[in-house]
């Protein structure tokens, strides 16, 4: 099939029974190959049967693979052999220089967390860095493993590492600077998750919300401490806190996080657009863009959470921008760590990270027997085993199933 590729055929085109190539006509020597499963490959094809992989149309773009193909093609007309050249570079390729050349611009631009990602490379392997990709071994990274262990270091991270290491090189592959991927097979290191998850006690919630309630009555007397001497010196005053539900973002973030299980990031990311309080059952959508599984999810809102961000949006209406949480720029907010700790501080609470609040949202359901697939749902797990973790909050779900046998 010959036609010129753009990103709408790419985006319409349907997969057949058997692979097909699409070549395209703006583009001398591009060429999509189709998969059954609906998988696409951009390629150069520099001679007759002569081609070499660009990569993944889900993860090059084509203005990238364009780019490539003129490189390739500049080559040829100079008198280089692309795939000697690629040869050349398998054999020589150092993991910093992969690195360096080509996996953390990609990273930091394509990634989330990319620039974390490298770092966690380049830290952790920090002795590996000179290795040729292609002399990369399942051996190595064993004794790599072995020795983290007796340091130390607990077993969830040094998967955390292997991990990076893994995706790094699989990149590489995706891009034709491996055959294959050296720890493809690699296995994880067994994990015993042998710490409950943290919730609140009764007492403690009590605690943090009398303390988040006296920090807004602080701050309502500092606003008026403010303006009492703005008003003595003739100046315009502030807005009197006291007109407004919350004086300001942290009460209707603790309240939504502890109502809603959403993590940091898709609190932060969280657009009014994305939020129906007027629909039937009221709901939020946490978008696949910013949510950790990649894939988009309903999560129902109480009557809590309902009011406490028709309250906020009330405030939010006197700013700019679509943000439900929007920084004081206007844009995504990077940490709340200073005001949250003084918190926590304030309430007398020790060992609960921002995070303990998710759990204590999943938590809280599977003690009011929720079944743990609904809880599933609402948190975003991929894998069922995250939401086991709360199974033994919910003991009554086993009690009910095992004397229906009676």
């Amino acid at each position: 099939m010959r036609t010129s590729i753009t990103r709408k055929l790419l985006d319409t085109t349907k997969p057949k029974a058997t692979p097909f190539d699409i070549r395209c006509t703006r583009m001398k020597g591009l060429i999509v190959r189709v998969q059954p499963s609906g998988a696409m490959t951009f390629y150069c094809e520099y001679d007759r049967n002569r081609r070499l992989k660009l990569g993944r149309a889900d993860h090059l773009s084509l203005t990238e693979a364009h780019d490539r193909v003129r490189d390739i093609m500049k080559e040829v007309y100079e008198g280089v052999d692309p795939s000697a050249e690629k040869r050349k570079q398998r054999e020589e390729l150092t993991i910093e220089e992969f690195i360096d050349g080509y996996y953390e611009p990609w990273a930091t631009s394509h990634l989330r967390s990319g620039e974390a990602v490298v770092k966690r490379i380049r830290v952790a392997f920090k002795a590996h860095l000179g290795t040729k990709l292609s002399k990369v071994s399942v051996f190595d990274m064993e004794r790599f493993r072995s020795a983290r262990l007796k340091q130390g270091v607990t077993a969830t991270t040094v998967n955390r590492d292997t991990g990076a290491l893994r995706a790094l090189l699989s990149r590489a592959e995706e891009w034709g600077f491996l055959d294959t991927n050296p720890l493809g097979k690699l296995k994880r290191l067994r994990v015993e998750d042998v710490t409950p998850p943290r919730y609140l006690q009764d007492d403690e919630r009590e605690r943090l919300f009398a303390a988040l309630d006296a920090r807004e009555q602080r701050r309502i007397e500092e606003r008026d401490r403010y303006n009492q001497w703005r008003r003595e010196r003739k100046h315009n005053e502030y807005p009197d806190f006291r007109r407004y539900p919350f004086t300001d973002h942290l009460k209707p973030m603790i309240i939504l996080s502890l109502n809603t299980g959403l993590r940091r990031n898709e609190l932060f990311t969280l657009t009014w657009d994305n939020v129906y309080l007027t629909h039937t059952t009221p709901f939020l959508t946490v978008r696949a863009a910013f949510a950790k599984s990649k894939k988009s999810r309903h999560v129902q809102l109480n009557a809590l959470a309902v009011e406490t961000l028709r309250q906020w949006r009330t405030m939010w209406e006197r700013n700019t921008g679509n943000l439900v949480f929007g920084g004081r720029t206007g844009g995504e907010f990077d940490n709340v760590s200073s005001s949250w700790a003084k918190l926590l501080k304030d309430a007398g609470l020790n060992n609960f990270r921002w995070h303990d609040m998710r759990h204590d949202f999943a938590s809280r359901l599977a003690m009011a027997g929720v079944n743990l697939n609904t809880i599933r749902e609402l948190l975003g797990h991929s894998d069922y085993k995250m939401t086991l973790r709360y199974a033994h909050l919910s003991p009554k779900e086993g009690y009910d199933a095992v004397n229906m046998l009676v």
